[in-house]
């Protein structure tokens, strides 16, 4: 059965997904061309490739294809820490997804605390000042309550990032993990004013050599 979808929302989806034409074609053993048809409104993918499509690819909601304009969402990567354009390119589809899923872990995490006052709210009330680096991380360290010698008294990577996220929920700055197939990226932290978040990739807590090389 064939569907009727908008496709300005496909292309809107495949991007956002950050997959390109060919990209998608493989992951799915079609064509480009046919893609390329789908998207230019010539031909509709099967009941069953929408399926695929909003589930298995392009991680999204499957009603949304028939949406009369693809739906104002703001992308994640607005909300990470300035990271030059050529960082943000090796990033695969599946980094972009998490990011997408922490996005509304975010959002979930406001709409829950709206009637919530917090005394404490992310540093806020830490007074940085003019200073070296290694004395303002000594400052952040006793405003967590977490020392050096606390630190070095960990007995391993878990019972540490069990330590640091009470440590920062206490604080209000909300800590999650998950696998990220890019292994290069730690762990990304998403900025918001009132709830920023903490994204750790699990496939490295165990790994030697983490933290790795980017936290974005």
């Amino acid at each position: 059965m064939q569907t009727n979808i908008n496709p300005q929302v496909l292309t809107w989806a495949r991007k956002r997904a950050g997959l390109s034409v060919k990209e998608l074609a493989r992951k799915m053993k079609k064509d480009p061309k046919e893609i390329e048809r789908w998207e230019q409104g010539q031909a509709s993918p099967s009941y069953a490739q929408l399926e695929d499509l909003a589930y298995r690819y392009l991680k999204i909601t499957l009603a949304v294809f028939f949406f009369p304009v693809p739906p104002d969402l703001q992308d994640p990567k607005g909300r990470l820490r300035r990271l030059p354009s050529d960082e943000l390119e090796r990033f695969s589809p599946n980094t972009y997804q998490k990011m997408r899923l922490a996005q509304t872990y975010q959002d979930s995490i406001a709409y829950l605390m709206q009637d919530v006052s917090a005394s404490r709210v992310g540093f806020g009330d830490l007074v940085a000042g003019p200073l070296e680096p290694d004395e303002l991380a000594g400052n952040c360290r006793n405003y967590l309550g977490i020392t050096i010698e606390r630190q070095f008294q960990f007995q391993s990577c878990e019972t540490a990032f069990k330590a640091w996220r009470h440590a920062l929920e206490e604080i209000g700055i909300f800590t999650f993990k998950d696998s990220l197939e890019d292994r290069f990226v730690s762990g990304f932290g998403l900025l918001d004013k009132d709830y920023p978040i903490i994204f750790i990739n699990n496939s490295n807590l165990n790994r030697p050599g983490f933290p790795g090389d980017c936290f974005c």
